[in-house]
């Protein structure tokens, strides 16, 4: 369970964010950051307009590591100016041509906006569901949340400056792709498309609609999260806490100091693992790693844990009070 958020201001523009990958018809026209004073973060990812249609889809990098990434939420906020194809896709694979994946959003099949859910199997398209969205205007910002989980596939969609809608709408069941893949944005027509912001919940968390990473709910905190990679690196704070985050590869680095004080959380990664440390009161909680596994250390009040990893394995560690753990493995 873990989320991811952006809101392409970390990026540089004029050129693709740099830790997300084009998949599928990798030629023409591609997807850009982009200055825009009216976006959440004063840019946005563009995919400008093309000469035709074609499968354009470009993934996150940093979710490719994660293993829950089969059952995903996806929030994202879009506009366009002209005719709307504005989708996430899951599961993805394959390439250009055999694609593989299932697509959530809202599109424009024969210049009619529909609510879409799509499947690519193998580069043969269906459309699962297509119900008519009456309610878009162009140059106006829109949301869409949308999940797949297990065999279900549903969607709904609103108007920025509105309530978000209680009910999904047309939730359908499909089991033809179940494994794991990219997990990224996707787009059909040729009409540019602008995407806001792009949050994702993986394995039953809610997909964020704001950055995941700081200090919360806390005073006297310090946070650190210094990274030198494609990965993702979260970290919170309570009352008295430091977290540090160090990762210089492509994997997923979280410190979580949840409800404690005076903690100390060192989350240290060069690989393209998952690590994860928590700390409650008082706790001294490390995570040390080079390779691709997944590792996590858990500490309760006045304890030290070390997890220190070379391998590709799963290592877990759990401590009570008073208690020093070490997991050293190879």
């Amino acid at each position: 369970m873990t989320q991811y958020f952006t809101d392409f201001s970390e990026y540089s523009t004029g050129s693709a964010p740099s830790d997300w990958t084009r998949r599928h018809n990798t030629t023409g026209v591609g997807w850009t950051v982009e200055a825009d004073a009216g976006a959440t973060g004063g840019k946005v990812l563009r995919r400008g307009t093309a000469s035709g249609t074609d499968r354009r889809s470009l993934s996150w990098d940093a979710i490719d590591s994660d293993p829950d990434r089969d059952d995903v939420e996806i929030l994202f906020r879009f506009r366009s100016a002209t005719k709307l194809d504005a989708r996430a896709f899951v599961r993805g694979s394959g390439g250009s041509g055999n694609e593989t994946m299932y697509t959530l959003g809202l599109a424009s099949p024969s210049g009619n906006n529909t609510l879409r859910v799509g499947k690519y199997d193998g580069g043969t398209f269906t459309a699962l569901n297509d119900t008519a969205y009456a309610g878009y205007t162009t140059n106006t910002w829109f949301w869409c949340r949308m999940q797949v989980q297990g065999t279900t596939l549903r969607r709904r969609v609103w108007e920025d400056g509105t309530t978000e809608p209680t009910s999904w709408v047309d939730p359908q069941t499909d089991s033809a792709v179940t494994a794991a893949g990219w997990v990224g944005v996707f787009n059909f027509q040729a009409d540019a498309v602008d995407i806001d912001l792009f949050g994702v919940g993986t394995n039953g968390d809610t997909a964020p609609s704001e950055a995941v990473g700081g200090v919360s709910g806390g005073s006297e905190a310090t946070v650190t999260v210094s990274s030198e990679g494609a990965g993702t690196k979260h970290a919170r704070g309570g009352s008295e806490t430091t977290v540090t985050v160090l990762a210089s590869g492509g994997g997923h680095a979280v410190g979580v100091i949840s409800g404690g004080s005076e903690s100390n959380v060192t989350v240290a990664a060069t690989g393209g693992g998952r690590k994860v440390a928590y700390g409650a009161s008082e706790t001294t909680v490390t995570v040390a790693v080079d390779s691709a596994g997944f590792k996590r250390g858990i500490g309760g009040s006045e304890s030290n844990l070390t997890v220190d990893a070379e391998g590709v394995g799963t290592k877990h560690t759990a401590a009570g009070s008073l208690a020093t753990i070490t997991v050293d493995a190879l």
